[in-house]
């Protein structure tokens, strides 16, 4: 009976802990998440700038796409991310539109190059990209003449216009203007503000030609006409991301602004801190379940142990 009593409890032992082993691995293991690797393009990527349309520039012998507008008030700093090969050295230059080079910096992709405006006279100028000897990409920098900032208005679905003001520091001079622009990757829209008094104008653009989606919305303060109708950009003000219409295709939704914007941005990061909560007491749960064995081999110990004592009682009593 003895040797009954220790092959069975041994027995239920080994089973209790298998079972505690083996639910442990399986809460515990993971998948390791893939990420497939994006196609390696050049960019310069800059913080507050906005794309530009049809717009090149002329470095050297060649003539190269300006993609984006980067603007900086006097001693502002802007912080540029560069994407190349990795094998190659990006050189990353700062040159007024006459050519001459004012910074000059070598890199490898995803790294930054710091641009201090502090000495830099106000006016345009391009930040270049080159890789071997060959420029790939640029952005206008302006260091503004003149500070602007701007306010937008709600977009009803009755009006279907964008609507605000602008504040220009001191007031335009001569035959500047002032103009608000909205753009994204593809297209671009601008128009004239009126002057309400002096460093105050107000704007508005129509949206019946403007497709949904995200845009950014910018002030320029632009200098006169030249020969070829474009003009010179003598200031920008800081950029606002913009929704127009639907972009989740609901047809009902006419026209957002700004405000529809943030709204949206803080309805995403909603539904993140959501599903990461969501994550958080998954992982509890499976932690939860990997701490707590298995009970059926604790009570069948129980069930043989009872067994094997009374048993032995009546062995004895017998």
């Amino acid at each position: 009976m003895k040797r009954l009593f220790v092959v069975l409890a041994c027995i239920a032992l080994l089973s209790a802990g298998l079972s505690t082993t083996v639910g442990g691995e399986q809460s515990t293991a993971t998948e390791t998440p893939t990420a497939e690797s994006p196609e390696t393009e050049y960019a310069l990527q800059t913080n507050g700038s906005a794309p530009l349309h049809d717009r090149q520039a002329t470095v050297g012998d060649a003539d190269v796409n300006v993609t984006s507008l980067v603007g900086l008030f006097p001693g502002e700093e802007a912080l540029v991310g560069v994407t190349a090969p990795e094998d190659e050295l990006a050189v990353v230059t700062v040159r007024s539109v006459d050519g001459t080079v004012v910074q000059k910096s070598s890199v490898t992709t995803g790294e930054n190059v710091l641009v201090d405006s502090t000495d830099y006279e106000p006016g345009s100028y391009y930040i270049t990209l080159s890789t071997n000897d060959e420029v790939r990409t640029a952005s206008l920098l302006v260091v503004s003449s003149y500070k602007a900032t701007f306010g937008l208005e709600n977009v009803t679905s009755e009006s279907e216009r964008i609507t605000g003001d602008a504040t220009v520091a001191g007031g335009v001079r001569g035959n500047d203007s002032v103009q608000f622009v909205l753009t994204n990757e593809t297209s671009e829209f601008r128009t004239d503000a009126s002057e309400i008094r002096r460093g105050l104008y107000e704007f508005g653009l129509s949206l019946e030609n403007v497709s949904d989606g995200n845009y950014t919305a910018r002030i320029e303060v632009v200098g006169e006409r030249v020969e070829n109708d474009s003009r010179t950009i003598l200031g920008v003000s800081p950029v606002r991301n913009v929704t127009v219409g639907d972009v989740s295709g609901d047809s009902t939704t006419s026209a957002a602004t700004q405000a529809a914007a943030e709204e949206s941005t803080e309805a995403s990061a909603e539904t993140e801190t959501g599903a990461i909560t969501e994550g958080e007491a998954d992982s509890e749960a499976g932690a939860t379940n990997s701490t707590v064995p298995d009970l059926a081999p604790v009570l069948l110990f129980a069930v043989l142990f009872s067994w094997a004592v009374v048993a032995r009682v009546r062995r004895r009593v017998d």
